[in-house]
């Protein structure tokens, strides 16, 4: 006997599915069924292995308090499926759950056949999806012909069935002037297909168009707080303001947690001449407090929340050495640290799905540069001239020493398709190396510390031809090998800057410079003791004194300014 599973996610499925399985019983009696569904599927006489309201969430915060237990339920039914044996799964629409399942099933048991009934709408939005879906699912039933295209381009296996809100249509026309007289604005509410949602989104849409008049956008004003000059502030349309922007409250708040693994080592050698630590761990973090923008239309920009899981892996590593020490009195020592870390964001708010709005990517860390890329520099060669033509043609202004912006998708115009990753703000090497030595109450120390494997956004060059706090690499036609564009006699503020400056800010962060280096003199006790101190040192210091290494000749990532902070001192410590 043949077994079918038949997964579905939410009402409107179970109502869909057991249109399909109705029509299969009645000329098929040798099929076994099991299902997760709802009382259409019962209906038939086809079990459920749980109530559907167990996985049927409405709205964002009900899914975020209920990601894990929506987690939990998806093991449970991988494994349920795995105890049944189908030949064939079904799954029905609700793709947040039910391909999430079949991916897992399939992985487990590649024998599986999985067929899907409703198409994600990669049509509409993040048709990259269509791509995950081959590696699993073996056939999909469409809901619209045109879908076809996009799934028989990746070579899936997909069937156009029509959709079941056509059926029984009346032909009957309605004419929206009779209705609605011209010259009226129509402000539309979609509030979904299924009940439970129209139940719950019709109130809170009714409520949001009363108050749309009375709430708008976050602006920003100036505003005198305290007695201080004008200071921008932020507000809507509502008369209230405040001095930064605050964060809508959350009362749903819990804790962090964090799992973590360490293995490591301590060891010692020739009279713990040599000497160090080895440390290797891995953590695991769930619930991340973490900041969430949101439509600014609520009053607010962002909120805090529980948002998924990541995982953190990485090593460190310390080294203590006395390489020299001898009867004379020299002696050197070393030390050395040394770490690597990097940190995968595993799960989000609605599981296995990119959070674009925060730069949040499954895969990659929670600190990426997620933005446009740059090509440097337009040129006055006739292969840059003929490329400026065709985005000229497209509205833009380009021309020989402009950013030159990178078109990811061969377009010629630069919108949310071409932005990328560039790059990640954590680093992923620090160092920190110490040397010291002495002789006969002499001591000669430096430190030198590193970050590496890191980019930050600086921010770029107006090079608007007016003050500038240094002096700039900046294109002209002898010099076009230039770090920055050319400039532009105007300000910044009047739209006759570069467009795009602003790309060739982020920058190589990684470092290798000198913190320290210090020499001294200490004064032996009888010496001190003549002077009636309990001891004494002089000592001559240069803080910051130069780099070995820096991503930016001009930046200090260190301080994380402009500013490199180098100072020089003589001083004496006195002991009373």
């Amino acid at each position: 006997m043949k077994k079918i599973f038949v997964l579905t996610g939410e009402p409107s499925g179970d109502k869909l599915a057991s249109k399909v399985i109705a029509q299969l019983k009645n000329s098929r009696s040798d099929i076994e069924y099991l299902s997760v569904g709802g009382e259409h599927l019962k209906a038939l006489g086809i079990k459920s292995l749980y109530d559907l309201k167990e996985v049927t969430y409405l709205g964002f915060t009900k899914v975020l308090l209920n990601v894990f237990k929506i987690k939990s339920k998806i093991n449970e039914t991988v494994k349920e499926i795995l105890k049944f044996k189908p030949d064939i799964l079904f799954s029905i629409d609700s793709p947040d759950f039910t391909l999430r399942v079949a991916k897992e099933v399939k992985k487990k048991d590649p024998n599986i056949k999985a067929i899907h009934f409703v198409a994600p709408q990669v049509w509409i939005w993040r048709e990259y999806r269509i791509k995950k879906l081959k590696s699993f699912l073996d056939h999909v039933l469409l809901l619209f012909p045109f879908e076809k295209k996009y799934f028989d381009n990746e070579g899936i296996q997909s069937t156009f069935t029509g959709h079941p809100l056509l059926e029984g249509q009346s032909k009957s026309k309605i004419d929206i002037s009779q209705i609605i007289k011209d010259n009226k604005k129509i402000f539309s509410i979609y509030p979904g297909s299924r009940l439970s949602e129209v139940n719950v989104l019709i109130p809170i849409l009714f409520q949001f168009i009363k108050k749309i008049t009375t709430k708008g956008d976050i602006i920003s004003i100036f505003l005198p707080f305290n007695g201080l000059s004008n200071q921008i502030g932020y507000t809507t349309n509502e008369p209230y303001y405040s001095r930064s922007q605050l964060s809508l409250a959350n009362p749903n708040l819990g804790w962090e947690k964090t799992t973590q693994y360490n293995l490591g080592v301590d060891f010692g050698l020739f009279n713990n001449r040599v000497s160090g630590s080895l440390n290797v761990y891995k953590s695991y973090t769930s619930d991340l407090l973490m900041s969430v923008n949101i439509p600014t239309l609520t009053g607010f920009p962002s909120t805090i929340a529980n948002i998924g899981r990541t995982n953190n892996k990485g090593f460190e590593a310390s080294l203590n050495l006395i390489p020299v020490a001898n009867e004379k009195g020299f002696q050197w020592a070393s030390d050395l640290n040394v770490a690597w870390q990097r940190d995968e964001i595993e799960e989000l708010a609605y599981g296995e799905n990119d959070m674009v709005d925060n730069n949040w990517f499954i895969g990659e860390s929670i600190g990426v540069i997620y933005g446009y890329d740059n090509d440097g520099l337009w040129q006055d060669t006739p292969e840059d001239q003929a490329e400026m033509a065709l985005w000229n043609e497209n509205g833009y202004d380009f021309s020989p020493g402009n950013v030159r912006p990178t078109d990811q998708n061969g377009d010629y115009v630069m919108n949310a398709d071409d932005r990328t990753i560039l790059g990640n703000t954590t680093p992923r090497w620090t160092l920190g190396w110490n040397n010291s030595f002495s002789y006969k109450g002499f001591e000669l120390s430096t430190l030198i510390i590193s970050r590496l494997g890191y980019k930050a956004n600086i921010g770029g060059e107006a090079m608007t031809a007016r003050s500038n706090q240094r002096e700039i690499d900046y294109w002209t036609p002898d010099n076009t090998d230039a770090a920055f564009q050319k400039p532009i006699l105007g300000q910044a503020t009047s739209g006759s800057q570069d467009e795009f400056s602003g790309l060739l800010g982020i920058q190589d962060a990684g470092f290798v410079k000198i913190r320290n280096i210090s020499l001294g003199y200490n004064f032996s006790p009888e010496q001190s003791e003549k002077m009636g101190l309990n001891n004494l040192r002089v000592y001559v210091q240069a803080v910051n004194p130069g780099s070995i290494y820096q991503g930016a000749a001009w930046y200090d990532f260190d301080t994380n300014s402009t500013i490199f902070n180098r100072s020089f001192a003589v001083g004496l410590d006195i002991g009373l």
